[in-house]
């Protein structure tokens, strides 16, 4: 029988036989990586539903006739892109109210109205304002991934220095008891 081409090893054993801090830094890699595991497949899952509704909701604007056609027919939702649909067109009706006199309830009542530059730049600072609040929405805990990602090859090169110490002082207390 042929002995194995890669020698063979026993984790548990490994584990067990180790330090504290070996054991603390197999540990904390471990749970950094289940938390990074966890939190990236959490948020592809998020990215994939956002996509879809937002997806949607460009179907269905594309064929409005109306850029207030969707604010009036449909009821505000929760995903990213209606909470910046949602308050940019609210500020468009309310800025033609006040360059119209009257408050627009449907489409139709809106079409033809015409807001003033200034305006167009309110209701634009609405837009841009609920658009940098759902980005940083989406992108929480990017940070913390973000100190995993540095941390984890650190930790485990320390881990590696640490078992070679180990390994060294066994060594030498080999020969030392050997010796006497």
């Amino acid at each position: 029988m042929h002995p194995p081409i890669l020698p063979t090893a026993d984790l548990i054993a490994a584990f067990t036989e180790s330090d504290g801090l070996g054991q603390f830094i197999v540990l904390a890699q471990l749970l950094l990586s289940f938390y990074a595991w966890a939190w990236a497949i959490s948020r592809g899952i998020d990215l994939r539903r956002v996509s879809r509704r937002a997806g949607e909701f460009r179907h269905y604007f594309g064929r409005s006739r109306s850029i207030v056609d969707y604010f009036f027919t449909h009821a505000s939702g929760n995903t990213p892109i209606l909470k910046i649909y949602t308050p940019a067109t609210e500020k468009l009706v309310s800025e033609i109210s006040l360059s119209g006199g009257t408050t627009p309830t449907s489409a139709a009542d809106a079409r033809g109205r015409r807001i003033s530059e200034g305006s167009y730049e309110l209701v634009k600072g609405v837009a841009e304002e609920s658009l940098a609040q759902q980005n940083n929405r989406l992108e929480d805990g990017m940070g913390v991934l973000g100190a995993i990602a540095t941390l984890a090859p650190l930790l485990g090169l320390f881990g590696t220095v640490w078992g070679v110490l180990n390994a060294f002082q066994d060594m030498g207390r080999e020969i030392l008891h050997t010796a006497a």
